[in-house]
């Protein structure tokens, strides 16, 4: 009788030793068998990592839910089909899997880092921002020529901010040979922010086209030509093999497509290099519509315009790969190319 008694325990322990546990794990398995299947859900990448969402339509964008066994933060990048979305709220209660919100991307801001390399981030630009306190929920319309722009917190987003040496200025504007730019005035790194993801919100105002400095065809303000440091050749590395890959057939690169790159970094041996820093960069954004996007881990996206851009068609531009702790780089030739 004691045997039997310690086999059905055992058994009844297999999916959690407590009634509590037993109800949460059927929960997240009937979740994970059943979410797949339903009209809800998207096959999306999340950071570039395929990933499965159930999307429920909402004024501002849409709640998402996960799958038990996966998550996401603020300031993740969504990617559902050809279109970019910002996670701009997760849920506390994340037991059996997680919630949130997402809203979607309309512009790409565009800056330099203090070195002169050209940043992109796709974000969310709006005449209205949230409410505090009671008013959390609710949004408040900007003045005239005030805009908000909310974009993921990192590294390099947390280094806008004005000082006595500089202040920022930024195209936000779709206009193709006039576009207007916006100076910053207020940079909120903390109301978005859960532990080291979130956003970061900026308050721009509208500015006055500067015509010595503002670039239209790099999409930059202020823009400044970056210092050429020569790297010291490394002994250890007498050769390095940089090769790009991507998921763009015969470097075709679709219109309204995203298109993502990785870079491989090999000595003549063919054995990976330590300590790379890749970056990589294009010859030519044909005023903005091709859309590079960094992603800081050796790979990068590579959007073009949208499916009605048919005058770029067969256009070429240059993606080049550099690993600038090296001095070795790589560059591809990427031709622009219709839907069908």
């Amino acid at each position: 009788m004691a045997t039997n008694w310690t086999l059905y325990n055992k058994r009844l322990n297999i999916n959690g030793s407590s009634q509590r546990e037993r109800e949460l794990n059927s929960l997240q398995n009937t979740i994970s068998k059943k979410l797949p299947d339903s009209l809800s859900c998207k096959a999306v990448k999340i950071n570039s990592i395929d990933r499965y969402l159930s999307f429920t339509e909402t004024e501002k964008g849409y709640d998402i839910n996960s799958l038990p066994s996966e998550t996401f933060s603020v300031g993740d990048y969504v990617i559902y089909k050809t279109i970019t979305f910002l996670v701009t709220k997760k849920h506390v209660d994340n037991e059996a899997f997680t919630s949130g919100s997402i809203e979607e991307c309309n512009y790409t801001l565009k800056f330099q880092s203090p070195v002169g390399t050209i940043i992109s981030y796709p974000c969310i630009t709006s005449n209205k921002t949230s409410g505090t306190g009671e008013n959390a929920d609710k949004l408040m319309t900007l003045g005239d020529g005030i805009k908000s722009v909310k974009l993921p917190y990192d590294e390099s987003t947390v280094l806008l901010h004005n000082d006595e040496s500089k202040t920022y200025r930024f195209f936000l504007d779709l206009h193709p040979t006039k576009p207007v730019p916006y100076k910053l005035t207020f940079a909120d790194t903390t109301t978005y922010h859960y532990g080291d993801k979130g956003l970061i919100e900026l308050i721009v105002k509208e500015d006055k086209l500067n015509p010595l400095t503002d670039n239209i065809q790099e999409g930059i303000c202020d823009y400044f030509t970056p210092d050429v440091i020569p790297i010291p050749p490394d002994p250890t590395i007498p050769t390095e093999i940089v090769t790009i890959t991507s998921d763009a057939t015969e470097n075709n690169v679709i219109l309204g497509i995203m298109h993502t790159f990785t870079a491989t970094f090999k000595n003549e041996l063919g054995v990976a290099v330590a300590n790379v820093i890749a970056v990589y960069s294009v010859d030519n954004t044909y005023v903005g519509k091709v859309v590079l996007v960094d992603n800081g881990n050796g790979t990068a996206t590579i959007t073009v315009g949208n499916f009605d851009d048919t005058q770029l068609c067969t256009e070429q531009f240059t993606l080049t790969c550099t690993d600038t702790a090296h001095g070795f780089a790589s560059s591809v030739i990427l031709t622009i190319v219709g839907l069908f």
